[in-house]
């Protein structure tokens, strides 16, 4: 989809593709928490309304992220992740608003919703998140991860 400094964002629109990212996704999402390893797909990961996007050097999957689409105009942002040698090069800024680009286009999304964890919600405010007004938290891990909330636009412009 795009190009940035030698790393390809793309969907990822088949089970095997998606099931390539697992590994990735369990060294940088639950590995660091103390979760053992994720190594099949769930319903959630096939779903029909489930966009998955990813960043690639190479054949090298680098950084994912998956964006649940609700009945509703809203999507859930979920298991975005970076491999650690790759950050801080925009690939996080790339891969989410590639996803956002097409719950937003494709499905009519208005709304993108995250539970941010600890230490993230820089990053989210710095790609136009804002903290929900109900002070909403989901307990993850036992450290709470705010709702945070961006309303999507047609033109991109937040």
């Amino acid at each position: 989809m795009s190009e940035l400094a030698g790393i390809e964002i793309r969907r990822l629109t088949t089970a095997s593709e998606v099931s390539a990212i697992l590994p990735l996704r369990s060294r940088v999402l639950y590995e660091p928490v103390g979760l053992a390893g994720v190594t099949e797909l769930s319903a959630a990961d096939l779903a029909e309304k489930a966009i998955h996007v990813a960043a690639f050097a190479g054949e090298v999957a680098v950084g994912t992220v998956r964006i649940d689409l609700n009945g509703d105009s809203t999507s859930l942002v979920r298991h975005m992740g970076v491999d650690p040698k790759c950050r801080r090069r925009g690939i996080a800024a790339e891969l989410l608003a590639a996803a956002e680009t097409f719950a937003r286009q494709e499905h009519g999304s208005t709304t993108s919703v995250l539970f941010a964890r600890p230490g993230s919600e820089l990053f989210y405010i710095e790609q136009g998140y804002v903290y929900d007004p109900s002070g909403e938290s989901m307990i993850c891990h036992g450290d709470p991860n705010p709702k945070m909330i961006k309303e999507l636009y047609l033109d991109g412009q937040a």
